[in-house]
């Protein structure tokens, strides 16, 4: 029996810290995201001469991040800032997305959301993570589209001599 009450004391004792805790670093968490937003404002702009950018309502939107390790299958892995200040990505299934996400703000199959509620999933520090591995990723594609085409001449160029 004694036992018993020593884990209900232990249980009570690391939720009461564990409560405290929680408060304290949801605060904190709440001024880093504020700062990271402000931060997001100032690279954005740089951002628009330099990036990837696609028009979304009407908007250009510069590509921010990409969920590319998640299998995502609800949304797109692709994540746009436009010129708005706004968040958004593609929904593939509205239906099923709301189940997740109950108040999601969609308009013609794109989320749209505040900086602040994406920078709670992802940290501005991934963010530049992505951003640096973008220029790599972008010479691979450029490499991959000209042998791509270069083995579609020489096919090309084959089939034609084998026409004669």
């Amino acid at each position: 029996m004694e036992d018993i009450q020593k884990l209900f004391r232990d249980l009570k004792e690391a939720k009461n810290q564990y409560d405290e805790v929680f408060a304290t670093q949801t605060k904190i968490e709440k001024e880093l995201i504020a700062e990271e937003v402000e931060l997001l404002k100032q690279i954005a702009e740089p951002l628009f001469e330099v990036g990837e950018i696609k028009e979304i309502h009407a908007l250009d939107s510069i590509l921010l991040f990409d969920f590319k390790e998640q299998e995502k299958t609800l949304i797109s892995p692709l994540v746009y800032y436009s010129k708005d200040g706004k968040i958004k990505y593609e929904v593939y299934d509205e239906e099923k997305y709301r189940r997740h996400r109950r108040n999601a703000w969609i308009v013609d199959g794109w989320n749209i959301m505040q900086p602040e509620e994406f920078l709670q999933y992802v940290t501005l520090e991934r963010i530049f993570e992505f951003l640096n591995e973008r220029p790599s990723e972008l010479y691979n594609r450029s490499e991959s589209f000209v042998d791509f085409n270069k083995s579609r001449r020489e096919f090309i160029h084959n089939l034609k001599n084998i026409l004669k």
